[in-house]
């Protein structure tokens, strides 16, 4: 960790700019802010959830899911990720939206501008469904309730090192290139 404090010392760091989500219960002035995601969760109940969606005041879908996760590019190599969803490049200015085991495989991950609004109304056959941000429970709602969700006006900053390179980090983490094949069992391999 020192080479790096050597590193800002020297110079060689960038601040990368980072979007945030921010959400709202509809008819309520107090948001709240998401780096990652915003997840409707059908809370553990057994039957899937309806979730229906508009963009911009226009219907996009009304999704039968057991939830619907809702990433910045940040969050899009999180959760969204294992549920199918897109990798985003950080700088990215769009929102993906991805419905986790939808009841229609037609339905699949769609991906938005930042500028635009999205209004959520969630409708559940159980006492109530759950919202969760970055990981963290936000709170449980009843059957109706409508949210809307667009991009902060506030932003998050990290300090990174100029050696650091997104692509390069990604394909790190995800053993891109890599052949974990045992070739020992391939008759063509001769051993030395």
């Amino acid at each position: 960790m020192t080479g790096h404090l050597d590193q800002v010392i020297a110079g060689q760091y960038y601040v990368d700019e980072r979007t945030l989500l921010a959400l709202r219960q509809n008819g309520s002035k107090q948001t709240f802010a998401a780096l990652n995601d915003i997840v409707i969760d059908k809370a553990g109940f057994s039957r899937v959830i309806q979730m229906d969606v508009k963009i911009d005041g226009r219907a996009l879908n009304s999704y039968i899911a057991d939830g619907l996760i809702i990433s910045t590019p940040t969050g899009s190599t999180g959760y969204s990720l294992s549920a199918g969803g897109p990798i985003v490049a950080p700088h990215s200015n769009v929102i993906s939206l991805n419905p986790i085991c939808p009841h229609s495989l037609t339905n699949r991950p769609v991906i938005i501008p930042d500028d635009c609004e999205i209004t959520i109304q969630v409708w559940t056959e159980h006492d109530s469904f759950n919202i969760i941000r970055d990981g963290v429970q936000h709170g449980s709602y009843e059957s109706g309730s409508r949210f809307v969700i667009k991009k902060s006006k506030r932003k998050v900053y990290f300090i990174k090192m100029k050696s650091q390179n997104f692509f390069k980090t990604l394909s790190k983490k995800l053993s891109w290139g890599e052949d974990f094949r045992n070739k020992k069992r391939w008759t063509y391999q001769k051993e030395k």
